[in-house]
């Protein structure tokens, strides 16, 4: 069936981008008005339709070793196109994505991030970045977590080329006392790699999310 894969995505998966991304992304909006608690579940629906519009099928491990009403700074492998949708749509947290700013201004998709008060922070300004982070940890308790995606297939792994990023979650680990970072998730680069030069080749098969034991 590894045909028919160009064509359902581009007459089924990328139509469905678009539309969940308008539907969702306007409800977060909405719901924001009410609770950004509830602005986030529009988020895990829009990410449950993209992973079921590509055939993608998630497994979750290791979720009992995360405590009802603890706060968490949450890192995960960032290596292929399916690992946000996988943690958003099944981890089954609440959580705010530390992302950069530049998704802010992307329609419908940083419309109801902002609403829902997801992080955003200067990947260039290692100052910004901390200020961005100190401004959003009020939210930061009561069981939500803070969500950095680290992008290994670009380099990101080599903290320098970001220390916006690199020190922005760093502080933060340092100044809250109910933030524990978990180990990085386990990779989805098997469901749809990312590359260096910013393409991707999409498969159809299994990925996993796996949440390993705190460390404090």
């Amino acid at each position: 069936l590894r045909w028919l894969v160009l064509p359902w995505t581009l007459l089924v998966t990328y139509p469905m981008i678009l539309v969940s991304t308008t539907l969702f992304g306007t409800l977060a909006v909405t719901l924001s008005l009410i609770s950004k608690h509830l602005g986030f579940h529009a988020g895990v629906y829009w990410a449950r339709s993209l992973i079921w519009a590509s055939w993608v099928r998630v497994r979750v491990e290791g979720r009992e070793h995360l405590r009802p009403g603890q706060s968490y700074v949450i890192l995960s492998n960032h290596q292929g196109a399916f690992d946000i949708l996988a943690l958003y749509g099944f981890l089954g947290r609440q959580f705010r994505w530390v992302m950069k700013q530049e998704l802010r201004k992307v329609p419908f998709l940083g419309w109801g991030c902002a609403a829902i008060g997801h992080i955003f922070v200067d990947r260039g300004n290692s100052s910004r970045a901390i200020a961005s982070l100190e401004a959003a940890k009020s939210q930061l308790a009561g069981g939500v977590s803070a969500f950095k995606a680290k992008l290994v297939a670009t380099g990101e792994a080599g903290h320098s080329s970001q220390p916006g990023f690199s020190s922005a979650i760093h502080a933060l680990v340092r100044t809250s006392k109910r933030l524990r970072r978990p180990p990085p998730a386990a990779p989805s680069r098997s469901a749809w790699p990312c590359r260096a030069s910013g393409s991707s080749r999409g498969r159809w098969s299994p990925g996993s999310c796996a949440s390993h034991r705190p460390r404090g």
